[in-house]
């Protein structure tokens, strides 16, 4: 009986231990890339772009979103670059594509007249009830700092509604909103500096 039991054990543990675990996928790596904006519009000052100001989830990777009102992180989706990142790289790029200013930095030692703050208050997907759409939100400054004054202040808020329920409509819904978000900082760069 003994002997019986031993075998049944034994077959029970090696058969265990050939069933093939089932296959994770691999995370989608969601790389944003919006159109860049120009104006014909041109300063001779010089600006410096600061590192944007956001929460702690926007610093990473993982793409959130916010369902029932609860927020949450997709756990295999996520983008190349964190919306922080994401943010400073294309105001960068977009100011001097533009070449509306005389130059555009990041360098903390060089001197120059104007610096561009940014914060980001949202860039995440909602689903309220049928519908799912990205939501941008962010507010900038333009500040004069040889007269240390602010002249001028602005908040964007983009919605775009997803055409699928998938990572390339979210993508693409991502990338709208923030072509929108460059044309409209080069729009509101100019009006401001025009007064």
């Amino acid at each position: 009986m003994k002997y019986y039991i031993l075998i049944a054990l034994l077959s029970f543990a090696f058969s265990a231990c050939s069933l093939k675990p089932e296959a994770e996928a691999a995370p989608t790596i969601i790389n944003l890339s919006p159109n860049l904006s120009s104006i014909k519009f041109k300063t001779n000052k010089s600006i410096k772009i600061a590192l944007p100001q956001s929460t702690f989830y926007l610093r990473s990777t993982k793409i959130a979103f916010i369902k029932n009102q609860e927020f949450g992180t997709y756990a295999n989706h996520r983008f190349q670059n964190s919306p922080n990142d994401l943010i400073f790289t294309l105001l960068s790029n977009n100011l001097e594509k533009a070449q509306l200013f005389k130059a555009v930095t990041n360098a903390n030692f060089i001197k120059t007249d104007l610096l561009l703050e940014s914060r980001i208050y949202a860039f995440e997907q909602i689903f309220e009830d049928d519908l799912s759409y990205v939501k941008i939100e962010l507010g900038l400054n333009l500040i004069d700092l040889k007269a240390q004054s602010l002249i001028a202040n602005k908040y964007f808020a983009y919605k775009i509604p997803l055409k699928q329920n998938d990572e390339n409509a979210l993508a693409n819904a991502f990338e709208e909103a923030l072509s929108l978000f460059l044309k409209d900082v080069l729009i509101w760069c100019k009006q401001s500096l025009e007064k």
